[in-house]
């Protein structure tokens, strides 16, 4: 690439051991192009002015496996995810959502290959409100922290008891509980206190 302004198609070995393939405008890639990375990742996609910017697709390398094993599906922007995106994981996880600056941010929905759907707002790569469906049925609608009830929320389980109040690492210390035979626990400060019938 010594020509400075260089417009057109070519493949390029860079100094830093990144090795492109794709369309150049003004020796940037600009356009479509495939990038592979001295750790042997992978980005194949559009750039603008030498950076990830557009749709593409981005794949990790597992040196552990020696291969490419998990990969970000989407929009980018300044060489990183953002916009509307799919991420699958190497324990096959799935997140499909909104992305901002390389993190998932907006509204996304967590997929495990337990069957637990984990959907809500996100905010700089964890959920803060929600509702996490597991693969039984029993569900918790409300707010997190660090992906564990905190805050309002309601336990609905697979059989019909119902938790609802304030949450603390996942332990509901301010609330009440519903069993389906009509009897109601009060709960304060994590200790069940009254029961009504």
């Amino acid at each position: 690439m010594g020509t400075k302004g260089f417009t057109g198609n070519a493949s390029y070995a860079y100094p830093n051991g990144n090795n492109y393939d794709g369309d150049f405008m003004n020796d940037l890639p600009n356009g479509k192009g495939v990038m592979r990375f001295p750790n042997h990742d992978k980005y194949e996609g559009d750039w603008v002015d030498g950076e990830m910017t557009g749709k593409g697709e981005y794949l990790f390398y597992d040196k552990n496996r020696d291969k490419l094993i998990w990969k970000y599906e989407g929009w980018f922007e300044n060489s990183r995810f953002h916009g509307l995106g799919k991420m699958t994981y190497p324990d096959r996880t799935v997140y499909f959502g909104e992305w901002a600056e390389g993190k998932r941010n907006g509204y996304g929905q967590q997929m495990y290959a337990s069957g637990d759907i984990l959907s809500g707002v996100w905010e700089k790569d964890t959920v803060i409100y929600g509702t996490y469906l597991f693969a039984d049925g029993s569900k918790y609608i409300g707010h997190f922290q660090n992906f564990r009830y905190s805050g309002f929320g309601t336990f609905c389980s697979k059989d019909g008891t119902i938790l609802q109040g304030d949450w603390k690492n996942c332990r509901l210390v301010n609330g009440a509980e519903y069993k389906p035979n009509g009897e109601i626990c009060k709960i304060e400060d994590n200790q069940k206190v009254i029961y009504d019938y």
